[in-house]
């Protein structure tokens, strides 16, 4: 199962983190956090979140505020960036790239896994066929 990864001194050093609580007066601790995981499952390759309305991506958030406010606050801070159709979570990569990472690693073990089965099926069907000398 994926998971997203929080430092443990996210919310006292990150920049864009407290730029948020200021702004909101830690009402929204758990936004960047409900944002990478929304991303993870949509968007797990780059974080790219493509044909995703303002309205949309407040309501995946929770947000009850003001439409566009959360919007305008994380472009802001910098956890967002607006793209012509949709958005990018900024630092993807840097912040939660092990997501994709770790989906290819075990992709390329599972298909490895896979051909050794047959592999092993192939031998031992291609041995139980063979002609007995007994």
């Amino acid at each position: 199962m994926p998971y997203i990864v929080v430092p443990i001194d996210f919310f006292e050093r990150d920049e864009r983190m407290r730029k948020l609580m200021f702004r909101f007066d830690g009402r929204v601790a758990a936004i960047p956090i409900k944002l990478w995981c929304f991303a993870a499952q949509h968007a797990p390759r780059d974080g790219t979140l493509a044909n995703q309305s303002c309205e949309a991506l407040e309501m995946a958030l929770g947000w009850t505020g003001r439409r566009g406010e959360l919007e305008h606050a994380l472009i802001e801070a910098g956890f967002l960036e607006k793209m012509p159709k949709g958005y990018q979570v900024r630092d993807w990569e840097q912040d939660q790239g092990h997501i994709w990472r770790n989906h290819v690693r075990a992709c390329k073990a599972a298909r490895a896994l896979h051909r050794k089965e047959e592999t092993v099926d192939a031998t031992s069907t291609a041995t139980s066929r063979a002609p007995s000398t007994a």
